[in-house]
């Protein structure tokens, strides 16, 4: 992969402003696709600011448009609302679109593994996922310590997922291929305690992942997950468990 990136970040006014433009060139040789070798171009041009509402309150915009040689084009935009209070209280609320662009394992796979016993064959007709994304998160911070809340919402579309085609002999076959529609809902409860040179951290997530065409799960993804880790932090070495 060879880039090349131009950022130019700006303060006006108190205000925070960041615009960039990116070139990409992206290429793979392996015995693992249906052709030896595959290369594909992506430029983007993205831009960010963040408003200062009185005080208390800030409001963040953005937008990436992006063109691609292999899928086309896609607009993202994103605002999000900030409010911090005195005491260390928080809320944040924010809306978004995104996208992902199939990887050339996913559009040009032909490969066996005899040993496991399945085979994966790519889908060059992918098109890339989008999203709309909806996330809310309440919390305090006083000093070092945090408590946090937070939910979100995704309604995917056309999103990529391996899907099992058939068998030959003892051969199970594979490809990937687009979800026409999904989404996923969830949240986290977790937080932060520093005394000393000690931190510890822990939360919980939970997370609902369906594909609204067959009303099953989505594959891969754990409805529930717990974090924990303690670390302990000197002048020159940290040890986190």
């Amino acid at each position: 992969l060879a880039d090349v990136e131009l950022i130019q970040r700006r303060n006006i006014g108190g205000n925070t402003w960041v615009a960039g433009v990116r070139g990409e060139h992206e290429w793979i040789t392996t015995a693992r696709l249906t052709a030896p070798d595959e290369s594909a171009s992506t430029g983007a041009l993205y831009g960010s600011a963040e408003w200062k509402l009185g005080g208390a309150v800030s409001v963040s915009t953005g937008a990436r448009l992006t063109v691609a040689q292999r899928w086309g084009s896609d607009v993202a935009p994103r605002i999000g609302l900030t409010w911090h209070h005195a005491g260390g209280y928080y809320a944040k609320v924010g809306i978004a679109h995104g996208f992902r662009a199939p990887s050339f394992t996913e559009q040009y796979s032909q490969f066996v593994n005899a040993e496991s016993f399945y085979a994966v064959i790519g889908n060059p007709a992918l098109k890339p996922e989008t999203s709309w994304n909806l996330t809310g998160e309440v919390g305090v911070r006083r000093g070092r310590d945090e408590l946090y809340l937070r939910g979100f919402g995704n309604q995917l579309r056309d999103f990529i997922e391996p899907d099992y085609t058939g068998q030959s002999g003892q051969i199970a076959q594979y490809t990937y291929l687009n979800v026409g529609k999904a989404h996923t809902t969830g949240g986290e409860v977790g937080g932060r305690l520093a005394r000393g040179i000690v931190t510890a951290e822990a939360s919980y997530a939970y997370l609902d992942a369906i594909d609204e065409i067959s009303n099953q799960p989505l594959l891969g993804r754990a409805k529930e997950t717990i974090r924990g880790a303690l670390t302990v932090n000197r002048q020159h070495w940290t040890l986190t468990g």
